[in-house]
């Protein structure tokens, strides 16, 4: 036997790599909407950004209803030591 005969045909490898890439592509194009690899990515991106939006607005409406609150108490306990104040310390 000779060496030739041992080696398997380049053109049916090169053949068989040709099919290989083929379905590659195919599979890849189907794995997108409408085959879009970058408007895919494009839109990921987008919604990323707009779950870090609706984070940052929540955490936003959190920090003012708390500080709100907080204000609210300082004036109640303000008015309620006013209040206190008026009744017991002033009516003599």
């Amino acid at each position: 036997m000779s060496t030739h005969e041992e080696e398997p045909d380049h053109g049916e490898r090169i053949d068989g790599l040709e099919r290989w890439r083929t379905d590659l592509e195919r599979r890849f194009a189907e794995a997108f909407p409408g085959g879009d690899h970058v408007g895919h990515c494009r839109y990921h991106d987008i919604m990323i950004e707009q779950v870090e939006e609706r984070r940052r607005l929540r955490q936003a409406i959190q920090e003012k209803t708390i500080s709100g609150l907080v204000w609210a108490a300082i004036v109640g306990i303000g008015y309620s030591v006013w209040e206190y104040t008026k009744a017991h310390l002033w009516r003599s």
